[in-house]
C-alpha cells in the first residue's frame, strides 16, 4: 500500500504525537538517552546506592532487578543511566551509548576495547582485546578518551559479548 497525498502529513501527525519525549530534568529515559542510549527500569537489588556509570548484572533473587556486575564478570547487563538508591527503580542502558565508570586511576583512549575490570561494577579500556576467556567480559567501544582519576565517566557505545 502506498501513501499518496495527505496521508503523509496524517501519518506524521499521528508519529509525533504518539512518541515519547525526553526529559532530562526528570531523567525520564523512556525513549533514549540524552547520548544515545537505550533503557530499561530495573529495581536496584545491590544491598547499597549506586551511582550513574556503574556496570549490573541481572540479579539473581528478585524479578525485574538489577546487582552489581563482579570484578571480571562475564554476564554484564548494561550500566547506569543514573544515580539509583538501593531499593529503587531507576534507567539502566542496555545498548546504543552510555557513560560508564571506569577502574579508579585508569584512562581510556578513542576506539580502545572496554571490558569489564577486575573491580566490581568498573570498567577497563585497552587498545587490543585480551584473549579469550577475559574477551568475553566485553562491553563495547570508547568514544572519548579520558584521563585517569575517581570516579570518571567514558563514553562508550555499547555492545555486551
Amino acid at each position: 500500500m502506498a501513501i499518496v497525498g495527505g496521508q503523509f502529513e496524517e501519518l506524521r501527525n499521528e508519529f509525533n504525537g504518539r512518541i515519547q519525549r525526553i526529559n532530562i530534568d526528570s531523567a525520564d529515559y523512556s525513549f533514549g538517552t540524552p547520548l544515545g542510549g537505550w533503557c530499561i527500569r530495573l529495581t536496584n537489588k545491590s544491598g547499597s546506592n549506586q551511582i550513574k556509570g556503574t556496570i549490573v548484572r541481572a540479579d539473581t533473587g528478585d524479578d525485574d532487578a538489577f546487582d552489581i556486575a563482579p570484578g571480571d564478570s562475564d554476564e554484564p547487563l548494561g550500566v547506569l543511566a543514573q544515580d539509583i538508591p538501593d531499593n529503587s527503580t531507576g534507567w539502566v542502558i542496555v545498548s546504543g551509548i552510555a557513560e560508564v565508570l571506569l577502574k579508579d586511576s585508569t584512562a581510556s583512549t578513542h576506539g580502545n576495547w572496554v571490558g569489564v575490570s577486575d573491580t566490581a561494577g568498573r570498567a577497563y579500556s585497552a587498545t587490543e582485546p585480551p584473549a579469550v576467556p577475559a574477551h568475553d567480559r566485553e562491553i563495547g567501544h570508547c568514544l572519548s578518551s579520558e584521563g585517569a582519576g575517581t570516579n570518571v565517566l567514558c563514553k562508550v557505545v555499547l555492545h555486551f559479548r
